[in-house]
């Protein structure tokens, strides 16, 4: 039973951890590929918000903002990363029921890239103003818009890293409207303002403040801090590195399959030349005339006779010269060496000579002395 209710726990939080709307960041380097992955329970669109920590630097613009129009998929591909090398910036993502429902990263900083086209000074294309610039705990702020000329609504919000975004005030109307909000986040949270047109496209916003530390007031009973945002687990993390294995395996099973194909038909081509060769030299050899035959003759049952030459003597092949005996005495191959001389024994008989006796003949006969 208990190690039931384990399994049921841990089912719970898997799912859990698949039902939250929550996000998780790739790389981040200047004018190079950005990707966000996200998952859970969400409605498209999905729109992103990028804010730099200093908006107010070199070639820097003061938020990125749009959203995903492949509402089937579950990630955001920005083609470059518009922010200079060092940059720190923090991204929220939203869905269609409301402004940060996956919450705010924690700090992000821009690396170096292999190019620098897509940075540019973009100004906004509206402004807006807080009072006083410095946040203390449980003190209020004022806020209000500068050089907007349309009627489109707009709305405030405080955005603090790994959080979810607080909300200023939504749907303003009127470009003339001052809005107070009270610093409600604890000391040491690092704070940033944003104005935006909830119905803008990319970079059509009233831009952002400059990041701060909220530092301690006159009082701190207010203080309330802001809600965590939705973890992008680790498991969820392990899922997306495991997706990405099975890619790069995918891609060299290709490979390596495709070199085998390649093989296999290159070998096939080397088979079917040399087949193709050799059918040609069969088909061009001369037809030889064995012998004569009649036309209703099966080949098959046909024995060429072989030319015998009349009165032929046969010859003794070199093979049989070199066996015959050197020394006509020993009948070896091998001469002896204690024959001095060639000499050849004659037996004579004589019937009717009396007792028989050998004579040993000398060839050549030996010469007397005179």
């Amino acid at each position: 039973m208990v190690q039931k209710r384990k399994t049921l726990a841990v089912a719970f939080l898997l799912n859990s951890a698949y039902s939250e709307f929550s996000f998780f960041v790739g790389q981040t380097n200047q004018c190079e590929q950005l990707t966000i992955n996200y998952r859970g329970n969400w409605t498209a669109p999905i729109s992103y918000l990028l804010v730099p920590s200093n908006a107010e630097a070199s070639n820097t613009p003061d938020l990125i903002a749009d959203y995903n129009r492949d509402y089937d998929s579950d990630q955001i591909i920005l083609p470059s990363l518009g922010f200079p090398e060092g940059t720190e910036f923090t991204i929220t993502l939203s869905d269609a029921s409301g402004f940060g429902s996956a919450g705010t990263s924690s700090i992000l900083k821009t690396g170096q890239g292999n190019s620098n086209s897509c940075l540019y000074d973009s100004p906004a294309s509206w402004t807006f103003y807080n009072d006083p610039e410095e946040a203390k705990t449980c003190e209020w702020m004022e806020f209000g818009i500068a050089q907007k000329n349309n009627t489109i609504p707009y709305s405030y919000y405080a955005i603090s890293p790994g959080t979810m975004p607080r909300t200023i005030r939504k749907n303003l109307t009127s470009n003339n409207e001052t809005v107070a909000y009270q610093i409600t986040e604890p000391v040491g949270t690092q704070l940033v303002f944003v104005a935006l047109e909830e119905e803008s496209s990319q970079y059509n916003h009233g831009g952002s403040s400059p990041n701060q530390v909220v530092s301690r007031g006159k009082d701190t009973s207010c203080s309330s801090p802001p809600k965590p945002s939705p973890r992008y687990s680790d498991y969820a993390k392990e899922d997306l590195k495991e997706r990405a294995q099975k890619t790069r395996k995918i891609v060299a099973g290709s490979v390596v399959g495709g070199v085998a194909l390649w093989g296999a038909v290159a070998v096939g081509i080397f088979f079917y030349i040399r087949r193709y060769k050799r059918r040609i030299y069969v088909s061009n050899a001369k037809e030889v005339e064995i012998g004569q035959k009649p036309e209703s003759a099966d080949i098959d049952e046909f024995e060429p006779e072989p030319y015998v030459h009349n009165d032929s003597t046969t010859s003794p092949t070199n093979y049989q010269l070199l066996r015959q005996p050197i020394s006509p005495t020993t009948g070896s191959t091998t001469p002896s060496k204690f024959t001095s001389s060639s000499m050849v024994r004659n037996c004579v008989y004589h019937e009717d000579a009396g007792s028989f006796h050998e004579e040993d003949q000398h060839i050549p006969p030996p010469y007397a002395d005179r």
